[in-house]
């Protein structure tokens, strides 16, 4: 329904719930992107046209030289950033911009269509802090701290390789590549 209320499609007349598809769609979007580098191989390494942000100041910079911030990238100094589309937010240039164009693309949409909203810029990796794993008589309970915009269900879903949105009693679709 976030696609049609993007399209114009949509009947709905809820500013709230009009608000909310939207945002959802962004985060689809940014999703894509995320998919995208992971395929290719640029999850930990960056390209040139992408906006990274510095760990340890969050000072944000143009990617000129893929190869040189590509190393700081590895050292976890650095990361890419993802669009979230809005007014506020120019969309990536060069080769981020091309991943980008394509993530928009697969849902049939351009940065103009989020006019709406304001837009933000989110880190595509994160490091969690303060990490815990404390032996559970039937299990573990696991604690950390994430950034802003982060999602513990997303750091679940990597330590656990499996799918933690899934339904309790569902099976798991990916468990059988996991045994």
């Amino acid at each position: 329904e976030g696609l049609n209320v993007l399209r114009g499609e949509s009947r709905l007349r809820d500013p709230r719930v009009r608000r909310f598809l939207t945002t959802s769609v962004q985060s689809l979007v940014f999703n894509r992107f995320l998919s995208l580098r992971l395929e290719r191989g640029l999850f930990e390494r960056l390209v040139a046209g992408d906006m990274a942000k510095k760990h340890d100041t969050g000072g944000v910079f143009l990617v000129e030289d893929a190869a040189a911030e590509s190393l700081r990238a590895e050292r976890g100094e650095v990361s890419a950033t993802g669009t979230l589309f809005g007014r506020k937010v120019k969309p990536l240039t060069l080769d981020a911009g091309e991943l980008e164009r394509e993530a928009l693309a697969a849902f049939g949409l351009t940065p103009e269509v989020f006019a709406s909203r304001r837009g933000d810029r989110r880190l595509t990796r994160v490091f969690p802090e303060n990490a815990e794993v404390r032996p559970k008589e039937d299990g573990y309970t696991v604690a950390f701290t994430l950034p802003k915009g982060s999602f513990a269900t997303s750091v679940l879903r990597e330590l656990m390789k499996t799918d933690v949105d899934a339904a309790a009693g569902e099976p798991d679709e990916s468990s059988e590549d996991n045994e």
